[in-house]
């Protein structure tokens, strides 16, 4: 019996963990029920068959990133996502204890993620070297070559073991022939020693269409709206740079006097703040949004402080940011830290900590305050793929590529600004680059330029990047400062053109491995 369009639609949507409407797919673990779906297991949003794709095939395939702090967690909650498919053959290039595929860290401390082969099978693989304690783990099932995944290693400290979630389905870690017994809770801060790279060490064949890293552990729910493409705006764009802007506004090494009292009194004391409660309740420190990094309404933001008792005998207390409270938790004599996440109502709230209750000229302590956004810290998709660059979409740390091929590109490349809208062909919006040591990266058709450090005048003597048929439009970014093209190197030019004006305009097409030639030029500048 054939199935009503009404019915198919009806079929093709669920709930995110939000209670938003979210396309259903296959992958979600629900099951097709007659093949009603709109979506079925061949158009997912997981469309690594059709999609572009990294394929490692040779010794050495790698793409490498330079340490820096969104890729380090600390003894924090964290999970990285990779959704990939194992060549035919790919157990066969390995031998038993083999590891493969990793997304792992270049100095030896900190963390891999991968496969490990064990008997003959290949498993998803978990390490973590806190310097003095390892913890390997594998998951119970065997994965199938030629089968399209995405998994989520999922660490959070409170619990047991990590989980590893295989198209939204949880994975039982086992120690494995390759594996050990270490305790997840043994094992302290793993923050990486050097970089990361994902490589292909042993000549294994596979291909990688997604890499993410998120600094707070999903539960299930969530992993589904993950693998599903859904990722909230709450979760957009995370961070491990703290939202307070001062040190010394966070850890009290010295005083700043940026907090104030909101009803109570603030004073140094001494590598922590003492508070001086008032009588009204709702009373305690405030640090006012001059002294916070800008944030978004509808973001999640983790707060955090160390609190404990002085002389007061009050243990309600509570955060507040972007105007909205955390729950209430309890404090002691004993210094002990505390975090809530909480979901911004505004982008201009202070932020504060609060006795619920008065208690007149008692004193509490705080100290090790922080707030850090929540969500993708690193986030390397299909449409972000190129020959030389994975590029990041979350904070902008980028993947330099060696060797790994680039699969199934679209016709119009990785340059997807360009369309046809009306007829126009559009160029998107362009995006700034800045001079350095005389050489800019375009990333797409149409950029602005910048000099380097903001200098009156700069020469623009290198570009780097694209392939041959590309076409580069170039203009200055501001009329205050020159942007000097300059002939030789990589541009082919009839000759040296200042771009002086923000309506000054140049351009390029790539016309071999290496130069750019001038297709025409436009000084409108006055």
């Amino acid at each position: 019996m054939s199935i009503s369009i009404l019915t198919r639609w009806r079929k093709a949507f669920t709930t995110d963990s939000d209670g938003n409407d979210a396309l259903r797919t296959v992958i979600s673990g629900d099951q097709d029920l007659g093949g009603g779906y709109i979506l079925d297991e061949q158009t997912t949003t997981n469309m690594m068959s059709k999609g572009t794709v990294y394929h490692f095939n040779a010794s050495g395939d790698k793409i490498d990133w330079t340490d820096n702090a969104d890729h380090d967690f600390g003894e924090s909650d964290f999970a990285f996502g990779i959704d990939f498919r194992l060549d035919v053959g790919f157990v066969a290039a390995l031998a038993n204890g083999n590891t493969a595929g990793l997304l792992k860290a270049t100095g030896g401390v900190g963390y891999a993620f991968g496969f490990v082969i064990d008997a003959g099978a290949a498993y998803l693989w978990l390490y973590l070297d806190d310097g003095s304690n390892e913890y390997k783990r594998r998951a119970a099932v065997a994965l199938t070559e030629g089968v399209e995944y995405s998994a989520y290693f999922i660490l959070d400290r409170s619990a047991t073991d990590a989980i590893v979630y295989l198209n939204s389905i949880g994975q039982t870690l086992t120690a494995g022939t390759y594996g050990n017994t270490t305790a997840l809770s043994a094992v302290g801060d793993i923050d990486n020693g050097a970089g990361l790279d994902l490589n292909s060490s042993n000549a294994e064949k596979m291909n990688v269409s997604e890499v993410s890293s998120f600094n707070f552990a999903p539960t299930a729910a969530e992993v589904k709206d993950l693998i599903s493409g859904n990722i909230p705006f709450k979760w957009q764009y995370g961070s491990q740079t703290d939202v307070i802007t001062a040190s010394a506004d966070r850890d009290f090494a010295s005083w700043s006097g940026n907090w104030d009292g909101n009803g109570a009194t603030v004073a140094d004391g001494t590598g922590k703040m003492t508070v001086t409660l008032g009588a009204a309740a709702n009373n305690g420190p405030r640090l006012q949004t001059t002294f916070l990094n800008s944030y978004s309404e509808g973001k999640v933001f983790r707060v955090s402080a160390d609190i404990w008792q002085g002389t007061t005998t009050t243990t309600s207390y509570r955060f507040q940011i972007g105007g909205v409270n955390s729950d209430i938790f309890t404090i002691s004599g004993s210094q002990t830290n505390f975090s809530a996440d909480i979901v911004a109502g505004n982008n201009t709230g202070h932020l504060y900590i609060l006795s619920t209750v008065g208690d007149n000229t008692k004193t509490v302590f705080v100290d090790n305050v922080s707030i850090v956004p929540l969500g993708a810290v690193a986030l390397y998709t299909q449409d972000s793929i190129s020959e030389t660059t994975w590029y990041d979409k979350a904070n902008g740390n980028d993947g330099a590529v060696t060797g790994a091929e680039v699969l199934n590109r679209p016709k119009n490349d990785e340059h997807e600004g360009i369309v046809v809208n009306g007829g126009f062909l559009n160029l998107g919006t362009p995006t700034e680059l800045t001079i350095a040591t005389g050489a800019i990266t375009p990333t797409q058709t149409y950029h602005t330029v910048d000099t380097e450090a903001d200098a009156a005048s700069d020469a623009l003597t290198t570009v780097n990047g694209g392939k041959i048929g590309d076409i580069l439009v170039l203009r200055a970014v501001s009329s205050a400062r020159s942007v000097v093209v300059t002939d030789g190197t990589t541009l082919l030019i009839a000759g040296d053109f200042t771009m002086d004006s923000a309506q000054d305009y140049i351009v390029l097409i790539k016309n071999d491995g290496t130069n750019w030639a001038e297709l025409c030029r436009s000084n409108n500048g006055a």
